[in-house]
């Protein structure tokens, strides 16, 4: 690029009040490899979503309930309003899920996905 299409470049964004690089050019999208579990006694386990074979959603009775099927493991998510996280994993991948005590939970917090208890099972044969 000649250096007075350049300069011609940065003044029409002067003039159009946004010399700043747009976020779309400067943040590039992010695919996460692994899940992070992280539990509210500080344990965590990460589990990698090569290895992920099926994500399951069950609506029945009070709560809700996510399974993720590994190779290896099992983990099944019981918690809140969980239809928007298992859309996630068909989409962008979460990369982090944090499991909230469930006597701290807030009243705001109604229609958001919360997970009250991570529980992780090895699977047999």
């Amino acid at each position: 690029m000649h250096p007075s299409q350049s300069f011609n470049k940065l003044s029409q964004e002067w003039k159009e009040g946004d010399p700043t690089p747009h976020q779309s050019d400067v943040i590039p999208a992010i695919s996460y490899n692994c899940l992070t579990v992280h539990w509210a006694n500080g344990e965590e386990m990460t589990f990698y979503y090569p290895f992920l074979m099926s994500v399951r959603l069950f609506l029945a009775g009070e709560h809700n309930l996510i399974v993720l099927r590994f190779t290896s493991e099992r983990l099944i998510l019981k918690g809140y309003s969980l239809k928007p996280l298992k859309r996630l994993f068909a989409r962008e991948k979460p990369s982090d899920i944090f499991v909230c005590d469930q006597r701290y939970l807030m009243p705001g917090t109604a229609g958001q996905p919360i997970v009250i208890e991570a529980v992780v099972e090895e699977r047999k044969g």
